[in-house]
């Protein structure tokens, strides 16, 4: 809440901040990695490679990572990580935070995570209006043109992630024609 408060200016800085204060331990990292170069015991240089890979973890993670278990947490995930973007670009700093946040917005999106939902005509307004907003490829240029290709030999799916329900990720539009079609229209 505290984020969604500040300007563009304090979002910025505040993730500088995250990026900065919550990284790795560089002094630590160093110091694991030279003790596991060292040893000759297979048993130790198993424990120290655990240790380095915690060590690789940057404490930031464990924060984003929380976010998974609030309501409209990954939504906000999803749109922290647009805001970042940009940014990482100039900065080197917030570039290792994209990544980090990059890698669990990938791993909670899996194809096996989502849920597949078929579109119809009866579907909730502020979902059709969603797909009329966010297709890309065929522009929806009115209601009647929605309409027209969620007819009865169209389908239009959906995919969701549980903990965005109401935001589709991905539209997959079918027509059903008889014998191979040699023209999309």
């Amino acid at each position: 809440e505290t984020y969604l408060v500040l300007n563009n200016e304090g979002r910025r800085r505040f993730l500088e901040l995250l990026a900065r204060e919550y990284d790795i331990d560089h002094d630590a990292l160093d110091e694991a990695i030279a003790r596991r170069r060292e040893t000759t015991d297979p048993a130790d240089r198993r424990q120290l490679t655990l240790v380095l890979r915690d060590l690789l973890a940057p404490p930031r993670t464990r924060l984003l990572r929380q976010f998974n278990e609030l309501q409209e947490g990954v939504k906000f995930l999803v749109d922290l990580r647009a805001e970042l973007i940009p940014w990482s670009r100039k900065n080197p700093d917030l570039k290792a935070l994209d990544q980090d946040v990059l890698r669990l917005l990938a791993s909670w999106f899996d194809v096996g995570f989502l849920d597949l939902q078929r579109i119809t005509w009866q579907s909730p307004a502020a979902l059709l209006e969603k797909l009329t907003e966010y297709e890309s490829v065929h522009a929806i240029r009115s209601w009647r043109d929605l309409k027209n290709r969620l007819r009865d030999d169209r389908r239009c799916y959906a995919y969701f992630h549980p903990r965005m329900p109401h935001e589709p990720l991905i539209f997959v539009e079918v027509a059903l024609v008889n014998g191979i079609s040699s023209n999309i229209n």
